[in-house]
């Protein structure tokens, strides 16, 4: 404990003479070093063009469809020109009237009027023949279609194609009163003398195109009966080149008779073979 207290009596005495030393040299009283630091480079000033304030954006209104507006569409608002009576889908007999609109086209309901008939992408119903969607009169075909399966079972059900006013009595010379009056109405394409475009590739022909005007012309009442008659003027070009190519094989054959009286039984009947064989082609 004695030991203790003279070191830190030595250590008093040491530190008060250190003192009085650098008190009698005139040294100042050190301060603490800071660490030297390079001096900062000013920064150069960024020029910003001055903010133009925001003017509050106008909301527009959303556009949406007469259906999500809730917006029905009445026929009846439409100006009446005629009331068009058009057979029913479900039979001959019954009929459902339409009103044809004299407005002009709402691109918005699929509905437009061009030369006169009324084009409904909706409601219209599509003709077998030009097969755009209309709200003229049409005549549904009554001829019932048996499909049989491949297990023997029967089916029988009616035919749905429709004509429209214009393509019957243009392409089959006949109007729906005339098709109704019957009572039992077949379409063209069940009677086999269907010309739309669908069925004439099916047949392996060309399209006609548009025919009417060129089957008027040249006199004709129908597509129809133009069409038939090309094709009998063809057949009996067909009928006329092969009969004169039989005449003249025949000639052929009785100038060889006079040339040689004599004729076998084998002779005669390679003759008749070759004449049959001429026929055939």
């Amino acid at each position: 404990m004695e030991e203790d207290n003279e070191y830190l009596r030595l250590r008093e005495e040491r530190l008060r003479q250190n003192r009085e030393l650098l008190a009698s040299l005139a040294i100042p009283k050190l301060t603490p070093i800071t660490p030297i630091s390079p001096p900062a480079t000013p920064k150069s000033a960024t020029i910003r063009a001055p903010r133009t304030p925001r003017s509050p954006l106008e909301e527009l209104p959303r556009r949406q469809s007469d259906r999500q507006r809730g917006k029905s569409y009445n026929w009846d608002e439409v100006p009446q020109v005629v009331d068009d009576l058009v057979v029913d889908r479900e039979g001959g007999g019954k009929v459902k009237k339409y009103r044809k609109s004299g407005g002009g086209r709402r691109s918005d309901l699929g509905v437009r009027v061009v030369g006169g008939r009324i084009y409904d992408s909706v409601n219209g119903e599509s003709c077998h023949q030009c097969r755009q969607k209309t709200l003229d009169p049409k005549i549904k075909c009554t001829n019932k279609i048996v499909y049989t399966y491949a297990d023997g079972t029967t089916v029988t059900s009616m035919c749905t194609l429709m004509l429209d006013e214009q393509c019957l009595k243009g392409r089959y010379g006949q109007t729906i009163a005339d098709a109704m009056a019957t009572g039992d109405w077949h379409c063209p394409k069940c009677q086999g003398i269907c010309n739309c475009s669908f069925c004439r590739r099916k047949k392996g022909k060309a399209p006609t195109g548009i025919l009417k005007h060129t089957a008027l012309a040249a006199g004709y009442s129908s597509v129809a009966d133009y069409l038939e008659a090309l094709e009998k003027s063809r057949s009996r070009k067909i009928a006329e080149k092969t009969d004169g190519d039989i005449t003249k094989k025949e000639s052929v054959d009785e100038s060889d008779d006079g040339d040689d009286s004599a004729k076998t039984e084998s002779d005669e009947y390679d003759e008749f073979e070759g004449e049959n064989f001429i026929i055939l082609i």
